[in-house]
């Protein structure tokens, strides 16, 4: 009589259930290893031994940020000087605002065949940014910006003072 096989995958010529469940164990402690590793830098997070670093962005965009501020990361709340990371936060986001209006600029240029743009005033209204050629709804979701802008024929965007 015949043995019958339940599964294709163990014919009589293939594989025995003894390496399969070898390959199986093998596929298992490659996994672990690799979560234990994977898992390493969190594990150093929760138990606050990792130290978190502010690394200056562009240094070619016009700013007053201090040179190589770093900034530890706290566990204890109480130390923290509030003032400081709002002052962080702040410039941040205009840093990332003065970026998003030059690329709308440059793309606006690009695709519309420009040299040259009109210089502009110092607006936060990018319906009417730059003059003569607007950003708004075209390159830009939002009308109304945080700071205000200037435009110089070239296309460079800056922050009014």
């Amino acid at each position: 009589m015949k043995s019958q096989n339940f599964s294709p995958l163990f014919k009589a010529k293939g594989k025995t259930l003894i390496e399969a469940v070898v390959v199986l164990a093998i596929f298992g402690v490659i996994s672990l290893g690799v979560t234990m590793i994977l898992s390493e830098p969190f594990n150093k997070v929760e138990a606050g031994q990792m130290n978190a670093r502010y690394v200056p962005e562009n240094p070619g965009l016009q700013d007053s940020s201090p040179e190589g501020v770093l900034t530890e990361l706290q566990t204890d709340l109480t130390n923290v000087d509030w003032e400081q990371v709002q002052a962080e936060a702040n410039l941040t986001s205009s840093k990332t605002e003065l970026r998003i209006i030059q690329t709308a600029v440059d793309t606006m240029m690009i695709r519309e065949g420009l040299t040259e743009v009109q210089d502009t005033p110092a607006t936060n209204n990018m319906a009417e940014f730059p003059e003569g050629s607007v950003l708004y709804p075209k390159y830009l979701r939002d009308e109304i910006t945080l700071n205000k802008y200037t435009c110089d024929k070239s296309g460079q965007v800056k922050i009014a003072k």
